[in-house]
């Protein structure tokens, strides 16, 4: 996979499928995207998933039943149909650790 850093002029530009971006907060290009998004990115940061009910545990550990809900990982990246809103496929958001080769290295797994 070829990683290219584009300059603010060239990139809006039509030519990959993918984006990656760092979370808001982090990033004004998360923020700029985030516009052409519906603000998609800002509404699932703030999305809750809802708990398991502590009743349904309990049916589930009586009837020794697999767990069949996973629950979702804060840290997990975020990936975000945008090809009808800009020149590209999709936009995923890998939340930043403050350090660029760890970061890097999230988006190449």
């Amino acid at each position: 996979m070829a990683l290219s850093v584009l300059s603010q002029a060239g990139a809006l530009n039509p030519g990959s499928d993918l984006w990656v971006v760092p979370q808001l907060g982090k990033s004004q290009w998360a923020a700029k995207l985030d516009w052409y998004l519906n603000f998609q990115l800002c509404k699932s940061s703030r999305h809750v998933s809802p708990q398991v009910p502590v009743y349904l545990n309990e049916v589930i550990k009586e009837a020794e039943l697999e767990k069949f809900y996973r629950p979702v990982v804060k840290t997990a990246p975020l990936m975000i149909a945008s090809e009808p809103l800009l020149p590209n496929k999709w936009v995923v958001v890998v939340p930043w650790d403050e350090n660029l080769n760890s970061w890097t290295e999230a988006i190449s797994q």
